[in-house]
């Protein structure tokens, strides 16, 4: 260990590698990285390393098979980050999120972790505080949005010590997506190492892409896992950043946050499903090509702008 932080980096989908090195560059003077490769793409392995190794930082890799989604093998490094006082956890989901599946959520939420170097710096400091234990993007922090995974929940939660059991926990937020940054001793001291091996390997039996059209053990456990830390009031959104206030009086409330992307793709923090790109931004206007709504005539709208405030 040569850092006190460290990412887990389960990188199944290996087009992804370029991304995930661009996003982990500005960082690598802060974290250790844990590294998950898939088995299936052994061949790819030697690469993705030598890519990895560039990084100039600790780096321990591992190997696994294709089942769990991104929770057996996070599951399986998790021990192994005991003396770590925070860890930045991240994988390569390609699916998109939204009623039109037009929110490229991955980036959503790594960007709100360790979008930049800021980024990563200011949720540091929310992590130093007592009572912040999970952090993750805001507009993925759901409260209670169980589906078909109540029964399996439950079951998994009853087996815990008594104050986390299911029916016990009033407050059942998590963040959707699985990627967040949290304090790995709380976590570790509600599962234990007997319980780990139980999960991983009742996971084995979800092999593949894990649909959730049925109940699963991975999806169970991304809520568990918000579960344990909004139990003890340890949950919290990430530092704000790279947010732009918009005013309106068409909108409820008046005021509103505009999160810019990287890519310059943007969103309504407050409701992601509003989701566009911006295509001009000058410190007297914004233009955005909205892709929520399917009105060709109001894809694309120019903003006003007046002290880094848009005017709608």
């Amino acid at each position: 260990m040569r850092n006190k932080n460290c990412v887990i980096v389960w990188l199944y989908n290996i087009e992804l590698v370029d991304e995930f090195i661009s996003y982990l560059y500005p960082i690598r003077d802060y974290v250790d990285i844990y590294l998950g490769l898939c088995e299936d793409n052994h061949k790819k392995h030697f690469d993705i390393i030598k890519e990895f190794n560039n990084l100039n930082t600790n780096i321990k890799i591992s190997t696994f098979r294709n089942c769990g989604a991104d929770i057996r093998p996070f599951l399986k490094i998790l021990p192994e980050i005991a003396d770590y006082d925070n860890c930045f956890k991240i994988h390569t989901k390609m699916s998109n999120w939204g009623a039109r599946r037009h929110c490229p959520w991955r980036q959503m939420l790594i960007e709100d972790l360790i979008g930049s170097e800021d980024i990563f710096k200011r949720n540091l400091q929310l992590l130093t505080y007592k009572k912040t234990g999970m952090i993750g993007c805001q507009s993925f922090i759901f409260d209670k949005v169980e589906f078909l995974h109540t029964s399996i929940i439950r079951n998994i939660m009853d087996t815990l010590d008594e104050p986390y059991h299911y029916d016990n926990v009033d407050c059942k937020k998590f963040i959707a997506g699985t990627m967040f940054a949290f304090k790995p001793a709380h976590m570790l001291k509600v599962l234990s190492q007997k319980m780990l091996d139980v999960l991983c390997l009742t996971l084995e039996q979800e092999r593949g892409k894990v649909s959730e059209r049925h109940a699963t053990y991975s999806h169970s456990l991304e809520r568990i896992f918000g579960y344990i830390y909004s139990k003890d009031k340890l949950l919290s959104s990430c530092a704000r950043s790279n947010t732009v206030p918009l005013f309106s009086k068409n909108i409820q409330p008046y005021s509103l946050n505009l999160r810019i992307l990287n890519d310059n793709s943007c969103y309504v923090q407050e409701n992601c499903q509003i989701f566009g790109k911006v295509l001009v931004n000058t410190p007297k206007e914004i233009t955005i090509s909205w892709s929520h709504t399917p009105t060709t005539e109001l894809a694309i709208k120019k903003y006003q702008k007046k002290d880094n405030v848009i005017i709608g």
